[in-house]
């Protein structure tokens, strides 16, 4: 952030902060940025802004009454439909080992919706069949310290059960993936599974609004746990109970999955 508002005005000073100087300054981010990241920044500015404040330097007036409105971005739900999801499930991969393990990987995402980096480091005692045969998960997850247990459907339990009886590292339950050639092995997948149609998101730079077009190939991580909640919801499981397996802990930013 100080070298965008050093590039912005070198010389700048707190008692410049008119309403006018604030205005040229969003229009300068807004050469780089959509107005998401704008809006970001322009918080994080207000950060340092209420920190000189507290060290009593003299700010103009006009800053603090200075509340831009933006649009901000409607983003589609990167999801795939079943049918997609079979496709995928079903692709005949043999020879293609780290194709064949990223699809694996991903399903399993699909199919309980953990991250990636929760996938990464799971281990054999995390998944344990119970007195009726069903195979259960147990992790706490990495990103939020939660801890779920749920039962693992069964098109997950045919993935685990693929790698069940290899030794890795740690004693993983599967192959370590890096995540870059994760991501990049799930774009090669896309175009295998031969996905057609796009996604559409709407971005906006100031008030001019941008549509961007996604191929439905270019999968990624974050499309496999999408997919999930979506499929879950559409399944009638309850959105209470989603969030729970997800660690959700705000309902409300799963409203763009409903």
């Amino acid at each position: 952030l100080d070298n965008i508002v050093r590039e912005f005005k070198p010389d700048i000073k707190f008692s410049d902060l008119s309403t006018a100087t604030m205005d040229a300054f969003k229009c300068h981010l807004s050469k780089t940025m959509y107005n998401d990241a704008l809006k970001k920044h322009l918080s994080y500015f207000g950060q340092f802004i209420s920190w000189a404040k507290s060290k009593r330097y003299e700010i103009h007036e006009d800053y603090f009454q200075y509340k831009p409105v933006l649009k901000m971005a409607e983003k589609d739900v990167r999801c795939l439909e079943l049918t997609e999801l079979d496709t995928i499930y079903n692709l005949d991969l043999s020879g293609t080992e780290g194709l064949d393990r990223a699809r694996d990987v991903f399903i399993f995402q699909c199919y309980t919706g953990l991250r990636e980096s929760d996938v990464s480091k799971l281990k054999r005692e995390n998944i344990q069949a119970n007195s009726d045969g069903e195979y259960m998960i147990d992790i706490v997850t990495k990103k939020d310290k939660d801890r779920i247990k749920f039962r693992l459907p069964q098109r997950a339990v045919s993935v685990y059960l693929k790698y069940k009886d290899f030794v890795y590292e740690n004693d993983l339950a599967f192959p370590i993936i890096s995540q870059q050639k994760y991501n990049d092995h799930l774009k090669k997948l896309g175009k295998v599974a031969d996905l057609q149609g796009e996604w559409i998101d709407y971005e906006y730079r100031l008030n001019e609004e941008i549509i961007i077009r996604t191929p439905k190939h270019k999968l990624s991580s974050h499309t496999a746990r999408r997919t999930f909640i979506v499929t879950a919801m559409n399944e009638g499981v309850s959105l209470d109970i989603v969030a729970l397996i997800t660690s959700h802990a705000d309902i409300d930013g799963m409203k763009k999955y409903i």
